[in-house]
């Protein structure tokens, strides 16, 4: 196993999610051929990702945070419910680069705990793959209208 360093940085406030993009860059998967692949795209909902599917658990994890781009990137997932969506859409509706938008989900998902409101899809037809089970759309969407 890798050992892993904390460090504090401190960046100019419009360059946060550059950085953020760079520490994605160096956790996980260096490539697609390491990447999961989507075997089933209709398969259940898997018990890991469930367990961050509570209603509570999506308002914290929906409200928690200060990024303009996490609330919308759930939206956007809960305009599709139970479908996958690809990471290459999601990017656009966000208007991120897809480098960007990674370091962006990276720091999302830590504040989740590594449970946050959606299924990761793993690999497929050349994009990576998200999914938001029905009852946690109507959460995320009954949030973004208060």
């Amino acid at each position: 196993m890798t050992e892993l360093v904390q460090l504090n940085v401190s960046v100019p406030a419009d360059r946060v999610s550059d950085l953020y993009a760079f520490v994605a860059s160096l956790h996980g998967p260096v490539g697609a051929a390491e990447v999961p692949v989507v075997e089933d795209k209709d398969a259940p909902v898997s018990q890991d990702a469930a367990a961050g599917f509570g209603e509570e658990t999506v308002r914290k994890n929906y409200l928690g945070g200060v990024s303009e781009y996490w609330r919308p990137f759930l939206e956007r997932l809960a305009q599709e419910p139970d479908e996958w969506v690809s990471w290459t859409v999601l990017c656009e509706a966000i208007d991120l680069p897809r480098r960007q938008a990674s370091g962006m989900l990276g720091a999302a998902e830590r504040r989740c705990n590594g449970y946050p409101p959606y299924e990761k899809g793993g690999y497929s037809e050349g994009d990576h793959w998200f999914r938001m089970p029905g009852n946690v759309a109507e959460i995320v969407k009954r949030l973004a209208t208060e």
